[in-house]
């Protein structure tokens, strides 16, 4: 995706995280902001606005680029050479957790970089959105994602590595707090009996949204469809218009 049409896409979405952190940390206080795999930094420039010290990591040379030319403060190479241990006060990964090989390992190492009370937001394609955003389940599974999540596995993956969860829904956004006491804890897998009847749940709502999705009875897709044809027509105001003075 040209380094434009990426960064645009990238600060819809740190507009969306910020919304989010503001709805449920309104008056927390911070002053350092750290993005792994931030691309060009589009979701760090809503934070940036904010006047607060904004950073982030990536390996794509063009994409960073582009964010520096932003006045970001984008650096290529592995991020542990480059965030101290306990110096981030809000620490981000947008859709880069489900590329992670080894997420407990890697997730606990990223923990250890945010300061004691600080926090962490975390975004992920959620599983149980794929008839919401992707319509076939084809478009979300692909091989650069290791792992598939959903909201009861984070809730469980999180509470198990010593993480709060202030807050998180089934479009897997997460906002985390690191408690003061926290330490790194040896666990090769994380499991909960009470996860035990998602597999079968999962199973049926991929074969299920891939049925809708074939023979076009996802409702979802029809209302995005009509929302473009409706863009791209200069109708959207005027019908905007007409619904709300039918609300009233």
């Amino acid at each position: 995706m040209p380094p434009d049409l990426f960064f645009e896409d990238q600060h819809k979405r740190g507009e969306k995280l910020l919304r989010t952190w503001e709805n449920h940390l309104p008056d927390e206080k911070i002053l350092t902001v750290f993005e792994l795999g931030c691309g060009a930094g589009g979701v760090l420039l809503p934070f940036k606005e904010k006047n607060l010290d904004c950073s982030g990591s990536d390996y794509d040379k063009n994409y960073l680029e582009y964010g520096r030319a932003k006045g970001l403060n984008l650096s290529m190479g592995d991020y542990n050479s480059i965030v101290n241990d306990n110096s981030i006060d809000l620490f981000i990964l947008s859709h880069v957790m489900e590329h992670f090989l080894t997420p407990i390992s890697e997730v606990q190492n990223i923990i250890n970089k945010i300061t004691p009370g600080g926090s962490l937001i975390v975004e992920v394609p959620g599983i149980f959105t794929i008839d919401k955003i992707y319509f076939n389940p084809l478009l979300y599974f692909q091989s650069a994602h290791v792992f598939s999540y959903y909201q009861s596995f984070l809730d469980v993956f999180f509470h198990k590595l010593g993480m709060k969860k202030i807050y998180g829904d089934e479009q897997c956004i997460f906002i985390l707090r690191k408690p003061y006491n926290w330490e790194k804890c040896a666990l090769e897998n994380i499991f909960d009996d009470s996860l035990l009847d998602f597999p079968p749940k999962i199973k049926k709502y991929i074969y299920s949204t891939h049925w809708k999705n074939l023979y076009k009875l996802n409702p979802f897709f029809w209302k995005k469809t009509s929302a473009n044809i409706f863009k791209k027509t200069g109708l959207q105001p005027p019908i905007k218009s007409l619904l709300q003075k039918y609300r009233k």
